[in-house]
C-alpha cells in the first residue's frame, strides 16, 4: 500500500470514529505502530488531525460539553462497557457506594455482581436502570441542581447531603485527565466529585483511554498513589508506564 493511500485511509477512520487510538489504527490497518505514528506526525502537521495523549481525534472533534448524554451514550460504547464490568467486578456484598455521574457509571449498573449493596447516586440514569431491577439495591438518590447535559444533580443542596457520608467505595467518571489532575466542565459537579472522593476509603476513577491527556475547564481532584485508575488496555506504553508507577493501574 502506498503511503497516500495509507493516510487517506487513517483520516477516513478518524473522521468516522472522531477518536482513535494508535493501537486501533494499527488493528485496522495491520501496519506497525512506527509506521502509524510517523504518518500521524505528517497528518498532524497538515493540520487534518489533532493528536492526543495516546491517539488522535479529527479536527472537528470536540471533546467538550458539546455533545449530549444520550450522544455520549453512543460515543466508544465498547471500551466504555469493558471499563463498566471492570469496574463493577470491585464491588462486594454490603458495601456502600457512591455511583457518579456519566454513561460509563450508568453501564456498571449492567455489571453488577451482587445487589446486597447501597448505592448513593446523582446519576439519574444510573438510578432510573437500577430501580427496573427485579432485586435492586438500597438506593439513595441525591438531591440537588439538575443538569440536563449530563443527566444528573449537584450543586449546594447536593454536596451537603453528601457531607455526612462515608464510602466504601465511590466511582468518579471524568471530562479530562491531564497527568494526575481530575477535570469536568462543570463547577457544580467538580466540587460534587471531589467532596465523594474524599469522602471515599477506596477511590476508583473511571476514564475510556479517548479522554486521557485531555483537560476540561475546571480541576477537582490531583490522583494519589492509593488511588485506582480503571482504563482501556488499548494504551502505548508509555502511557501504561506512567500510571502504573502514579497510581493502582487497572486495565479492562
Amino acid at each position: 500500500m502506498l503511503k497516500h493511500e495509507r493516510q487517506a485511509m487513517e483520516l477516513e477512520l478518524i473522521k468516522k470514529n472522531q477518536v482513535m487510538s494508535v493501537r486501533s489504527l494499527e488493528d485496522a490497518l495491520g501496519v506497525s505502530g512506527m509506521t502509524i505514528r510517523r504518518d500521524l506526525e505528517e497528518l498532524t502537521a497538515g493540520n487534518l488531525i489533532k493528536r492526543i495523549y495516546g491517539g488522535v481525534t479529527s479536527i472537528d472533534f470536540d471533546i467538550s460539553q458539546s455533545s449530549s448524554f444520550k450522544d455520549n451514550q453512543m460515543l466508544h460504547f465498547d471500551e466504555k462497557s469493558a471499563i463498566a464490568a471492570k469496574a463493577a467486578s470491585t464491588i462486594e456484598p454490603g458495601d456502600f457506594i457512591y455511583l457518579g455521574p456519566g454513561t460509563t457509571n450508568e453501564l456498571i449498573v449492567d455489571y453488577l455482581p451482587t445487589t446486597d449493596i447501597q448505592v448513593v447516586t446523582s446519576n439519574i440514569a444510573a438510578f432510573n436502570k437500577m430501580t427496573t431491577m427485579p432485586n435492586s439495591p438500597t438506593l439513595i438518590l441525591v438531591g440537588g441542581l439538575y443538569d440536563a447535559k449530563s443527566d444528573s444533580v449537584n450543586g449546594n443542596l447536593a454536596e451537603r447531603m453528601l457531607q455526612p457520608m462515608q464510602f466504601d467505595k465511590s466511582f468518579i467518571s471524568v471530562r479530562g485527565i491531564d497527568q494526575l489532575s481530575l477535570t469536568t466542565f462543570n463547577s457544580n459537579a467538580a466540587e460534587l466529585q471531589g467532596l465523594a472522593l474524599s469522602n471515599s476509603r477506596e477511590r476508583y476513577i473511571i476514564s475510556d483511554l479517548f479522554k486521557m491527556g485531555q483537560r476540561a475547564f475546571f480541576e477537582f481532584y490531583q490522583m494519589k498513589p492509593d488511588d485506582h485508575l480503571i482504563t482501556n488496555s488499548q494504551l502505548d506504553e508509555h502511557f501504561i508506564d506512567f500510571y502504573s508507577k502514579n497510581v493502582k493501574l487497572i486495565l479492562a
